[in-house]
């Protein structure tokens, strides 16, 4: 037998709250090539056989001031929010990156925070880890960003998203209602437009959630191999290969 997760399965979802901890986790409940990713819901209901993607992310979440100093070995680094509130735990078993200045280059994976009004300042991330590289609240500067598969949604058409994978089964909208979405191996996914054997597919550029034949002018991560024909609006044969 594949490895198997308590409490999830591929057919079934779970709002179990231990689950937070395997979120991202690959794991390989048959045994035969399919691999799966524990991933968390966003506010929408996702379709079964619809490739879902990482949440948009908060502009004004991103490139803002750190907001005091914190010294190598501290477990809080403080940031002044930009003109967007912040949810309690918003962010929660996601990262902090420092993408500027004194202790650029580094990421921090969150624990938890407060929520914090617009525009707040020296609001209190407290890390899962230490900090390796000494902040300068004068220079450096971070983004927020959510686990990749925390919140995650079903494709729109802008393919500015990293895809994530495919669920098995129809998810309720809702952000702590944990699934497994299949990133490897046999799997079907809507077709947009027809494909025949051995096509190369990337995301649909018409229809949210479908896949579609890859051709030399798009610049889009190929998502897998269709294993045998499909038409328009069916779902189709792939063989999935989503990093």
């Amino acid at each position: 037998m594949g490895q198997k997760i308590s409490g999830l399965g591929v057919y079934t979802s779970s709002t179990l709250r231990r689950l937070a901890g395997s979120i991202g986790d690959i794991i390989d409940p048959f045994n035969d090539g399919r691999l799966f990713r524990i991933c968390k819901n966003g506010g929408v209901a996702l379709v079964r056989g619809k490739l879902v993607v990482t949440a948009d992310v908060i502009p004004n979440h991103q490139d803002q001031a750190v907001g005091d100093d914190a010294a190598i070995g501290d477990r809080v680094i403080s940031i002044d929010l930009g003109a967007t509130a912040l949810t309690a735990n918003q962010y929660a078993d996601g990262y902090i990156y420092i993408i500027d200045g004194t202790g650029e280059a580094e990421m921090y994976r969150i624990s938890s925070h407060p929520a914090a009004a617009a525009s707040a300042t020296s609001v209190k991330i407290t890390l899962a880890e230490e900090v390796r590289l000494a902040l300068d609240d004068a220079t450096a500067r971070y983004s927020l960003k959510q686990h990749p598969c925390s919140g995650v949604v079903i494709a729109v058409t802008d393919h500015l998203d990293a895809p994530i994978g495919v669920p098995c089964k129809a998810v309720a909208a809702g952000a702590d209602e944990y699934f497994l979405a299949q990133v490897k191996g046999p799997c079907l996914v809507l077709a947009d437009l027809a494909w025949t054997r051995g096509d190369v597919l990337v995301n649909s550029a018409n229809v949210a959630g479908a896949l579609q034949p890859f051709t030399a002018a798009m610049v889009r991560p190929l998502l897998g191999v269709a294993e045998d024909a499909a038409a328009d609006t069916e779902y189709g044969q792939v063989i999935l290969d989503i990093p």
